[in-house]
């Protein structure tokens, strides 16, 4: 009875050492850059007892975070020349897995040095789109530049001459003239900015027959975010010569 305890347990010990010499990885060596640490909206705020002075890099974290959900562990870290990092990780080898995977690679490859084929017609056009709706921002940029306070920080625009249609979308920060209190605003006051501001599209377009479409954003900087506190839709159109206008105030979710 005891040999053949011994016996199965010799078994048991060989498939455990095969198993493991089978064994077989694949490994990846990256490099995201230069780290930078910061204090701000890290993980370790998740869990008590770690320091409050503590700093991490969200940005090769958030890489991290990818691979690791993909099976890739760290095996190690090297510093490198400008203090850039060398990242070893490896994972188990799957087949199935890494030819997929490498496909996906492969097209990836083919169409950054190829690109895709293009149809002459819809590009011509598209490049006179692009042309047009340059002429606009820049004609209507110019406009905004003669308004006192009333500077947008982005400006997109889009014009259908063959429609009479534009449409141009605006974002303000506000943050100099609303942000309260340190760390406040009114909505009140952000809804009175964004009504206010029909007059620019007004100011503009009165004397054009044409239909305008405006998207206003308002936005407050603080604490090193931007947050859209406010947005309205904005249309105009004209009507056997006179002027329609309707501002639609949108709460920011």
């Amino acid at each position: 009875m005891k040999k053949c305890i011994f016996f199965v347990v010799i078994i048991l010990v060989g498939s455990l050492v095969y198993a493991a010499s089978a064994d077989q990885y694949e490994y990846m060596v990256v490099s995201f850059g230069t780290p930078y640490f910061s204090e701000f909206r890290r993980k370790t705020m998740a869990y008590e007892g770690i320091s409050t002075t503590a700093q991490e890099d969200s940005f090769i974290e958030y890489n991290l975070d990818i691979l690791g959900r993909h099976g890739w562990e760290i095996v190690s870290i090297l510093e490198t020349i400008e203090g850039d990092q060398q990242i070893t990780l490896k994972r188990p080898y799957d087949e199935k897995r890494t030819t997929e995977e490498n496909k996906e690679i492969g097209t990836k490859v083919i169409d950054e040095y190829y690109g895709s084929l293009i149809e002459l017609d819809a590009a011509d056009k598209a490049e006179r789109q692009k042309e047009e709706d340059a002429e606009f921002s820049a004609a209507f940029g110019k406009y905004l530049d003669g308004l006192a306070n009333k500077k947008p920080v982005e400006l997109s625009c889009y014009v259908d001459k063959s429609s009479g249609y534009y449409s141009v979308t605006l974002t303000f920060d506000i943050t100099k003239d609303y942000l309260l209190n340190g760390n406040g605003y009114r909505k009140s006051q952000v809804d009175a900015f964004l009504k206010d501001c029909e007059s620019i599209l007004q100011g503009y377009f009165f004397e054009k027959n044409a239909s305008v479409f405006g998207q206003v954003y308002a936005k407050i900087t603080y604490g090193g975010k931007e947050f859209r506190v406010g947005s309205a839709y904005i249309f105009g159109w004209s009507d056997l010569g006179k002027w329609e206008w309707k501002t639609t105030i949108n709460e920011i979710k």
